[in-house]
């Protein structure tokens, strides 16, 4: 004990991640702790995420976590959110889908089944000013405006609310209205889902503007990602 405390310079009592530097600055390839995504909270996002192999072995990024969005539809060639799931980087725990646009059951309940989730964050494209954080689901579908509203479940709750609290920056707002297209229709099924099997999955939607910029709004997807990942 002697030995050890003469070459870390610390005392016995403080036996934490950071309390050996020489031990976790070669586990963590050398990587400072001012560039460890999970060590610093002031980093929010930054080209690659980067975390120490010391914090990983910790558990420190465990959180299974499954961010989707959606493909083109209707006038619109592009979706952003298909560019923000390409843009995100790769990182522990990660999943990343891109699902097409359609009031498709299945294909929402198969990715909660294939993957033991703690989390969800479901990302839509939306024609709003700006980017925001919905609190509920809603049970209605319908495919044009025209079309009279159909329920998504008979006699299921008329709205489910999000399970998933995420703080983001000033320019992100609240929303209680999700719509009643398949953004809406993905966020009810999940959340119906989870319900009425009991799953512990924690689950939020984000909509973002089509004409919002990519890079801007994939680090406020990482930085979502990230929060969710140190509140477990």
């Amino acid at each position: 004990m002697e030995r050890l405390r003469r070459t870390s310079g610390i005392g016995p009592r403080r036996r934490n991640k950071h309390s050996f530097p020489s031990i976790y600055s070669r586990l963590a390839g050398k990587l400072p702790a001012s560039s460890c995504s999970l060590c610093n909270p002031k980093i929010t996002f930054i080209p690659r995420i980067r975390i120490h192999r010391s914090c990983r072995s910790f558990g420190l990024a465990a959180m299974r976590i499954l961010v989707y969005g959606f493909g083109p539809y209707k006038q619109f060639r592009h979706n952003i959110t298909e560019k923000i799931i390409k843009a995100l980087p790769s990182q522990p725990g990660l999943k990343k889908m891109v699902f097409p646009v359609r009031f498709h059951k299945g294909q929402f309940i198969e990715a909660l089944k294939k993957h033991r989730l703690d989390g969800i964050i479901g990302l839509g494209q939306c024609t709003r000013r700006k980017i925001e954080v919905e609190s509920r689901a809603v049970n209605r579908k319908r495919t044009r405006q025209t079309d009279p509203g159909k329920p998504i479940r008979h006699n299921g709750p008329r709205f489910l609310p999000t399970t998933l609290e995420i703080k983001l920056r000033r320019q992100v707002g609240r929303s209680n209205n999700a719509g009643d297209y398949v953004c809406n229709y993905s966020m009810y099924v999940i959340l119906d889902h989870i319900g009425r099997k009991a799953l512990e999955v924690k689950f939020s939607f984000i909509h973002i503007p089509h004409d919002c910029n990519p890079r801007k709004a994939t680090e406020i997807v990482a930085g979502a990602i990230k929060q969710v990942s140190l509140d477990r």
